[in-house]
C-alpha cells in the first residue's frame, strides 16, 4: 500500500504536541480535544406521579437542589441543578404513562369501537349517547345515514321492531384516558362521524380531535397543581 502525503500529515498531527494559543483574545488548541464526562447517575424509571412524589421524598436531601420538570401530558422528569463545570444537568427519575390510546381520526368497525369507547374513555352521559347510538346501527338494507356536515342523524333500530331517528351532535364533548391517572383527565372536543364500509362488511366510526392540542396544556397544569400539592414547599415545579 503506497505511503501518501496526506498519511504522513496524519501520522505528523498525531505526534505534535498539544498547544494553547489565543486569536482575537478567545482561546484556542492546536489539536481537538474531548472533555472527560463525569459520571452521572442511572436514571430510574416509573409510570406513575406517585413514584415521582415517593422519590423525590425519600432521596431529597441526596440530590443536587432539584427540580421536576413536566415535559409532557405523560412524562415527568426530576432533573439536578446545573453542573458547577459542565454546566449540565443530573437526570434521577423520569416517569412515564404507560396506556393504551385511543385511536382517534381512524375509522373502526362497530365492535370494535364500543369496546374502545367503554374502556378507553371516562363514562358519562355524552360516552352513553354514542353507544346507544352505535350500539342501534345495523347492516340491513333500511338503515340510512342524513349528513349535513356538521351532525349526522342515523335511522337506527329501537327496540325489535320500531324503528326511530337518532340525531348525533358534534362536536362532542370526552374525556378520553390521555394523562396521569392521578389527576383529572381533561376534556375536549371530538368531531363523531360515521360511515359504511367499503367491503360492504357493515358501518364503521371513528372520533376525530378538534381542540388543536389544548389538552395536552391543561393536563399539564392539572399534573403541575398536584405535585406541587404533595411537596415540600418550595419545590420547583416546571410545566
Amino acid at each position: 500500500m503506497p505511503i501518501d502525503r496526506s498519511f504522513l500529515e496524519k501520522i505528523e498531527e498525531m505526534s505534535a504536541d498539544f498547544k494553547g494559543m489565543e486569536f482575537f483574545n478567545l482561546p484556542h488548541t492546536s489539536k481537538q480535544v474531548y472533555r472527560v464526562r463525569r459520571p452521572l447517575s442511572a436514571i430510574i424509571a416509573a409510570s406513575s406521579l406517585s413514584a415521582v412524589v415517593t422519590y423525590f421524598i425519600d432521596k431529597n436531601s441526596e440530590m443536587n437542589e432539584p427540580l421536576i420538570h413536566v415535559v409532557s401530558p405523560d412524562t415527568v422528569t426530576i432533573y439536578s441543578a446545573l453542573g458547577v463545570d459542565d454546566r449540565e444537568r443530573e437526570s434521577y427519575l423520569t416517569s412515564i404513562l404507560i396506556s393504551d390510546p385511543f385511536r382517534f381520526g381512524r375509522f373502526m368497525d362497530i365492535e370494535m369501537f364500543v369496546i374502545a369507547l367503554q374502556s378507553q374513555f371516562i363514562q358519562d352521559e355524552t360516552t352513553a349517547a354514542i353507544l346507544k347510538v352505535v350500539g342501534n346501527l345495523t347492516e340491513e338494507a333500511e338503515q340510512r345515514v342524513l349528513d349535513d356536515g356538521v351532525s349526522q342523524t342515523v335511522t337506527a333500530k329501537a327496540g325489535i321492531a320500531k324503528v326511530e331517528n337518532v340525531h348525533v351532535p358534534n362536536p362532542v364533548i370526552l374525556r378520553p384516558f390521555r394523562t396521569f391517572r392521578e389527576v383529572e383527565q381533561p376534556s375536549s372536543k371530538f368531531v363523531f362521524r360515521m360511515k359504511k364500509s367499503r367491503d360492504g362488511e357493515g358501518p364503521q366510526c371513528a372520533l376525530f380531535e378538534a381542540d388543536g392540542g389544548a389538552w395536552k396544556h391543561v393536563a399539564m397544569e392539572r399534573i403541575s397543581g398536584f405535585l406541587v400539592d404533595l411537596l415540600p414547599d418550595g419545590v420547583t415545579v416546571i410545566a
